[in-house]
């Protein structure tokens, strides 16, 4: 169908990330910066097979004195256990062992900017240009429509987040799960249900709406880029709005499970927000997500996220497929703008180009670094797609519905999510079975053709907070000392467009 693109108002900025900072330990053991006391989590070695890790486990655990608290088997073969961090060191060197990291708390980032109006209702002559951009080749040729023959009403997508509120007229229709993987597990051992409403009557208190308006983007019924059903896999704590690195492992893990009901169905997987990698080569988060995507051929969307550095910092982001690196295991998708060229084209309207999400300091020509200061860069982002004034669902104390516009890689990764998604109904229609992860990437890499100017990003060393992520200090030309209470200096690469990476773009033509 061809949607009519309605025109609405606002401004702000958005991602979701999560925190913990590893220091100098043995190569096979990884200490963070915020561990929950004496919990590790144990990675298993690779010729390990699948049936032999129960056994595996209970040796392990008998030999090291260690208690057990939790088995994963699907995603990745691994255990959370209690014990001391000798007894974990020592575990780490045993050859049945790849390596073992800390469990430790993973914080919601602090979402930056604000919301300039709320409303309670899409307004008729709204216009969402990042919809009219995704099947455009330039913002020049925008019609006013976006079109979705297509709509991915029968995949599903499953949404790594805050939750999401279920009773927001813009996805109420679309969400058929709402699932909690902080809160105690049922009896009988199942999942319980959010039963939070995605963290509606904390909406202020940590930006917990972040799930409701990813929901929006990839499912909302006049707002979304597709229709797909939405899967909610709430990850954090709306008290405090921190985690374990375990709950991650949770929702991965629960995806590739028979426990799932939904693990027949086409699906993608998208998370808009990371875990740090810029103090470790290891990540058990990152491990977990290769395996899904190999083993259930389910291909897993993220964000570039906000750090205006190399997004290969970040994990999942170094998994990227690229168009230099068909190795990878996840799309990630940078943040676009648009700029005024300055130049008019031949029918004197003006010129506008696709740039690189960034911010500026006040002086307006000065780019802005780290958190939320615009999308990261280089050899690990596969693509781009609109990431600035995005219409999405909200919610707060004084109006329900409510509806916002967001910046943020966060949206993007929604946007590529959504593409993918109905290329897969497509696909589906076509040839009768589910494509690849590889044929969705290559898919969405063959028709992203448009590139983007504003691609670079500096060399950086930083002091950096490790439960929230403030650069206390940095530096563009050498490193610095780091005061207490601060990690680093981290050094973050400067970055160009190495992986070629271009905006995407979808346009199926006249629909029947």
């Amino acid at each position: 169908m061809k949607l009519p693109i309605r025109r609405f108002a606002l401004a702000a900025m958005c991602s979701l990330a999560f925190t913990s900072a590893a220091v100098g330990a043995p190569s096979k053991f990884v200490r963070q910066a915020t561990p929950i006391p004496g919990e590790y989590i144990v990675v298993l070695a690779a010729n390990i097979p699948d049936t032999a890790v129960p056994g595996v486990v209970e040796g392990l655990a008998k030999g090291y004195n260690v208690e057990v608290v939790r088995i994963w088997s699907d995603a990745i073969k691994a255990f959370l256990m209690k014990s001391s961090e000798p007894a974990a060191q020592a575990i780490a060197e045993d050859p049945r062992v790849h390596y073992v990291e800390t469990n430790a708390f993973v914080n919601m980032h602090e979402l930056s900017g604000t919301v300039n109006t709320w409303d309670t209702r899409p307004n008729p002559d709204a216009y969402l240009w990042h919809l009219d951009r995704l099947d455009e080749l330039s913002y020049d040729q925008r019609d006013s429509t976006y079109n979705m023959c297509s709509d991915a009403s029968n995949v599903y997508v499953y949404l790594i987040d805050t939750g999401v509120m279920t009773n927001h007229q813009e996805i109420s229709s679309s969400i058929v799960a709402s699932l909690d993987f902080t809160a105690p597990r049922n009896l009988d051992g199942s999942v319980a249900t959010d039963a939070t409403n995605g963290c509606s009557a904390q909406a202020y208190k940590a930006k917990h709406w972040h799930g409701t308006a990813t929901a929006s983007v990839v499912a909302g019924s006049v707002i979304g880029a597709a229709r797909a059903k939405v899967v909610s896999l709430k990850v954090y704590d709306c008290n405090t709005g921190a985690i374990a690195t375990s709950t991650l492992i949770d929702a991965v893990n629960w995806i590739a499970t028979m426990s799932n009901p939904y693990r027949s169905y086409p699906a993608v997987v998208n998370h808009s927000g990371f875990v740090p990698k810029w103090d470790s080569p290891l990540s058990v988060y990152g491990d977990a997500v290769s395996n899904l995507v190999a083993i259930r051929n389910l291909p897993f969307f993220t964000s570039a996220d906000n750090w205006s550095a190399d997004a290969c910092q970040f994990a999942p982001n170094h998994l990227a497929y690229t168009n230099y690196d068909s190795s990878g295991f996840v799309f990630v998708t940078g943040g676009s703008a648009m700029q005024n060229s300055g130049t008019t084209n031949p029918d004197g309207s003006v010129h506008y180009i696709d740039v690189r999400y960034q911010k500026f300091e006040s002086n307006g020509f000065t780019p802005l670094i780290g958190q939320e200061s615009g999308s990261s860069n280089g050899s690990c982002v596969s693509a781009f797609a609109p990431g600035v004034d995005i219409w999405v669902a909200q919610f707060d104390s004084n109006r329900n519905p409510a509806y916002g516009r967001q910046t943020g890689t966060s949206f993007s990764t929604v946007l590529a999510a959504a593409l993918g998604a109905r290329y897969i109904q497509t696909y589906r229609a076509q040839y009768g079975q589910t494509p690849s992860y590889r044929n969705v990437y290559n898919f969405l890499l063959s028709n992203a053709v448009t590139s983007l100017s504003w691609t670079n990003t500096p060399r950086y060393w930083a002091c950096i907070h490790p439960d929230d992520w403030r650069l206390h200090s940095y530096s563009l030309t050498q490193p610095i000392s780091c005061p207490s209470g601060y990690s680093g200096p981290w050094e973050f690469p400067a970055t160009s467009n190495s992986s070629n990476a271009r905006m995407l773009y979808w346009d199926e033509g006249v629909c029947p």
